[in-house]
């Protein structure tokens, strides 16, 4: 079993770029992204990027605007997805802030 790790990021940019991300996350029907998939939040392509470029190989985030602010929060696969904000951020012209807590399991 992987270990998860839990990720908050609060997006801040102007209004319609925040609907548009939100769309775009809200676009997968099951809200699980994956290498198969991260291709639906950018308009440019991103197909030669891996899971090391986006930082985790599954993603699964809720999201919700609050505030003027875009929040979106969930599980990702061993590492924080760092690479995946970094790109969202070059690409819609916004800033993020991530906060991210890998947990650890003593098995002894």
């Amino acid at each position: 079993m992987a270990n998860d790790c839990w990720n908050k990021v609060i997006i801040k940019g102007d209004e319609a770029t925040l609907k548009k991300i939100e769309e775009k996350f809200n676009s997968v029907a099951d809200g699980f992204f994956n290498m198969n998939n991260y291709q639906t939040l950018f308009d440019s392509d991103v197909s030669d990027m891996d899971e090391d470029d986006f930082g985790s190989k599954r993603f699964a985030p809720s999201v919700s605007m609050q505030d003027g602010q875009l929040l979106i929060a969930g599980d990702s696969a061993w590492s924080p997805v760092i690479g995946l904000f970094e790109r969202i951020c070059v690409e819609y012209g916004v800033e993020a802030e991530l906060e991210y807590e890998e947990t650890y399991r003593d098995w002894e």
